[in-house]
């Protein structure tokens, strides 16, 4: 399991009470981190999007990993459910 924390995320998201969101540079930031984390760690199977603030960016993710899953809390808790409802 790799964490990977985007620091200037969450700043311009929820700092100094703005009301509007900066999409491109959200979108930017999401595909930056992304590149990295699959140069750090090529192995990767798949990208789980902790914050609940990133499910907006999933397919910028999945297009910057070449196709990797990319689940966020809400799609990765149905895909376990699913996995096992049947038991």
């Amino acid at each position: 399991m790799v964490w990977r924390i985007l620091k200037s995320f969450y700043p311009f998201l929820l700092i100094d009470g703005k009301q509007t969101l900066d999409q491109e540079k959200c979108s930017r930031e999401m595909q930056a981190a992304a590149l990295k984390l699959i140069n750090r760690c090529p192995d990767i199977g798949a990208v789980v999007l902790e914050c609940t603030n990133m499910p907006p960016y999933a397919q910028v993710v999945h297009k910057a990993t070449s196709g990797l899953p990319v689940f966020d809390m809400v799609t990765m808790i149905n895909y376990a459910h699913s996995a096992i409802r049947f038991k």
